[in-house]
C-alpha cells in the first residue's frame, strides 16, 4: 500500500489531498464527541451524571491506547460510526432502568424528593452498579481507541510540531462548537447531526463505507429522536416534567388525588429537582398545599420590620419563591436563576405567573457571579433551594450549597444589604439530615447584630461559620446560634 493510499484510508479523499485539514477535523470531532458523550451518557444514566469524570477518564484511556496502535496495520477508523451508534443506543437502553445509589456505611446519601411526592422512577426496574459502570467505561474507551489511532495515523504525513499545533487547534474548535450548541439549549439530535457532519469529510468514498455511514447515522437518529422528545434540554440538564396530580399522605397512609393538577414536578438527569406549585390561597385545599405555602412564605413574615427596598431571590428556579414574595409584599423583586430553560418553564408552567409581573426583574446568572457584579442594595436576600444535581456526587455530603453557603458568599450578601436588611437562606425540603435556617441583619443603629430568625427549620444546630459584615454594619458574633425548634413544614426522607 503506497503512502497516498494510506492517507486515503485514514482521512478519506480529504486525507490524501489535505492531511492538515483532515487532522484538524479529526481533532475537532474527537473533542466534540467526547463532550457529547459526557453530556449524553450523564443525561441517560444517573450514576454517570454524578461520577462526572467517569466518561472523561474512559476517553483519556482510549485516546492513549489508540495512539499506541497508530503504527499497526489494522485501521480502526472504519468502526467509529458503528461504535458511536452503539454507545448512543446503550445510553437510551440504560435510561429505562432505575440507578440506585450504592449501599455503603462510608457514604452519606442525599437522594429522592420531598415526602409524599410520587416520582416516576419509583416504578422502574433497577440495574446493578457493577454492571452499569464497566459497560459504560468499556464502550466509551472503545470509541476513543478508534479516535486515538485515527489521530496518530494522521500525524504521520506532517512535521511533529505542525501536527501537534493543528490537532490542538481542532480540539479547541470542537470544544467551542459544543459549548455554543449547549449554550443555545439545543437537543441531542442537533449534537449528533453536527458531530456526523464533522466526520463526513473523513469518510472514505467507497460504497461499503458510505452504506455503513448512512446506516449508522440513521440508527443514531432513530434511537435518539424519540427519546429526546420526552424532555427539555437546557444548557446544563435533561429536564423532565410531570403534572402533580397526587401525593402520598403519610398520616393517613393513603394517596390523595387533587381535583386538578396543582403544578408540575421537575427532575433533571433522573433526579428530583423542584416543583412548580400553585400556592394561591383557596377555600378548599390540602395540607400539602398549606405546608408548602407556609414554607415559601416564611422569609416574608416580618417584612414590615425591614427597611424599604427591593428583594433579591437567588436560585429563583421556576418562581415559587418569587410568587411568595409577590403574595406577601408589594416590593420589587430581582430573581436570579442560572438555567434559562428553568426560567422559561417558570414563565409557561407556574400557574401564578410570577415572571410576568411588572415588579419582577429576571437575571439569568449564577448567584455568586451576581453577588460580585451587581451594584444594587436590597432590603432582603432570599436563597432559594440551591442544590447540585451533576457537579458534585450524590454519593457524598458535598452539595452546591458548599459554594453558596460559604463564609465568602455570605460576606458578599452582607455587602448587598441595606442598613437593617436581612439575608435568609430557605430551609431545604430535601435533606435527610435537615438544615438550620437563620438570618443576619445589617444594622447601623445597634452595637450588636439582630438575633437570628428562622421558620420551618429542622432540629437546631450550631454553625461555626462566622457571620459576615458589610458597610455600616457592626462587628458580628463569632457564631451563628441555633434559631428555632423543629416545626411541621414539608420535609423529605
Amino acid at each position: 500500500m503506497n503512502d497516498s493510499e494510506s492517507k486515503g484510508l485514514d482521512g478519506g479523499a480529504l486525507g490524501s489531498r489535505f492531511p492538515g485539514l483532515a487532522l484538524f477535523l479529526c481533532g475537532a470531532a474527537t473533542l466534540y464527541w467526547e463532550l457529547v458523550l459526557i453530556r449524553w451518557l450523564g443525561s441517560c444514566v444517573r450514576i454517570v451524571a454524578y461520577y462526572s469524570n467517569f466518561v472523561l477518564i474512559a476517553a483519556f484511556f482510549g485516546l492513549g491506547a489508540g495512539a499506541l496502535l497508530a503504527g499497526r496495520k489494522v485501521n480502526l477508523s472504519r468502526l467509529v460510526l458503528p461504535a458511536l451508534a452503539v454507545v448512543v443506543g446503550v445510553g437510551v437502553a440504560l435510561a429505562a432502568f432505575k440507578h440506585p445509589n450504592p449501599a455503603s456505611p462510608d457514604e452519606f446519601i442525599w437522594i429522592g424528593g420531598p415526602i409524599g411526592v410520587l416520582l416516576e422512577e419509583a416504578d422502574a426496574k433497577g440495574i446493578k452498579l457493577w454492571l452499569i459502570l464497566p459497560l459504560v467505561y468499556l464502550l466509551t474507551a472503545g470509541v476513543f481507541v478508534i479516535f486515538g489511532q485515527w489521530i496518530g495515523r494522521l500525524f504521520k504525513p506532517l512535521p511533529p510540531l505542525t501536527a501537534y499545533s493543528v490537532e490542538i487547534g481542532g480540539s479547541v474548535a470542537g470544544i467551542l462548537l459544543f459549548a455554543l450548541l449547549s449554550g443555545l439549549g439545543t437537543s441531542p439530535t442537533v449534537w449528533f447531526a453536527v458531530g456526523l457532519v464533522l466526520l463526513a469529510p473523513l469518510v472514505r468514498r467507497r460504497p461499503l463505507d458510505l452504506v455503513v455511514a448512512v446506516v449508522c447515522g440513521a440508527a443514531i437518529f432513530a434511537t435518539a429522536t424519540p427519546f429526546e422528545q420526552r424532555f427539555t434540554w437546557s444548557p446544563y440538564y435533561r429536564i423532565f416534567t410531570a403534572p402533580l396530580e397526587q401525593y402520598y399522605d403519610l398520616q393517613r397512609q393513603k394517596t390523595h388525588r387533587f381535583d386538578a393538577p396543582i403544578g408540575h414536578v421537575l427532575s433533571v438527569n433522573n433526579d428530583y429537582h423542584q416543583m412548580v406549585l400553585d400556592l394561591r390561597p383557596r377555600a378548599s385545599e390540602s395540607p400539602f398545599q398549606r405546608d408548602w405555602r407556609a414554607l415559601y412564605d416564611a422569609p416574608y413574615r416580618d417584612i414590615n420590620e425591614l427597611p424599604a427596598g427591593p428583594i433579591l431571590v437567588v436560585g429563583a428556579g421556576t418562581g415559587n419563591d418569587v410568587a411568595a414574595a409577590l403574595r406577601r409584599t408589594d416590593r420589587e423583586v430581582v430573581a436570579v436563576e442560572i438555567d434559562p430553560a428553568i426560567i422559561q418553564m417558570g414563565r409557561t408552567l407556574n400557574p401564578e405567573r410570577p415572571y410576568d409581573s411588572p415588579r419582577v426583574s429576571i437575571v439569568n446568572d449564577d448567584a455568586r457571579s451576581y453577588f460580585s457584579t451587581t451594584d444594587r442594595r436590597f432590603a432582603l436576600v432570599v436563597f432559594g433551594f440551591l442544590d447540585s444535581h451533576t457537579l458534585l456526587s450524590s454519593f457524598s455530603s458535598l452539595r452546591l450549597d458548599n459554594f453558596v453557603y460559604t463564609v465568602e458568599s455570605l460576606q458578599q450578601v452582607r455587602e448587598l444589604l441595606l442598613p437593617g436588611g436581612a439575608g435568609r437562606p430557605s430551609p431545604s425540603p430535601r435533606s435527610r439530615a435537615g438544615r438550620t435556617t437563620a438570618s443576619w441583619r445589617c444594622s447601623a443603629a445597634s452595637s450588636t447584630p439582630s438575633p437570628p430568625w428562622c421558620a420551618g427549620a429542622p432540629t437546631p444546630t450550631a454553625s461555626s461559620t462566622r457571620a459576615p459584615r458589610g458597610p455600616g454594619c457592626p462587628p458580628s458574633p463569632p457564631r451563628w446560634r441555633p434559631c428555632c425548634p423543629r416545626t411541621t413544614g414539608p420535609t423529605s426522607t
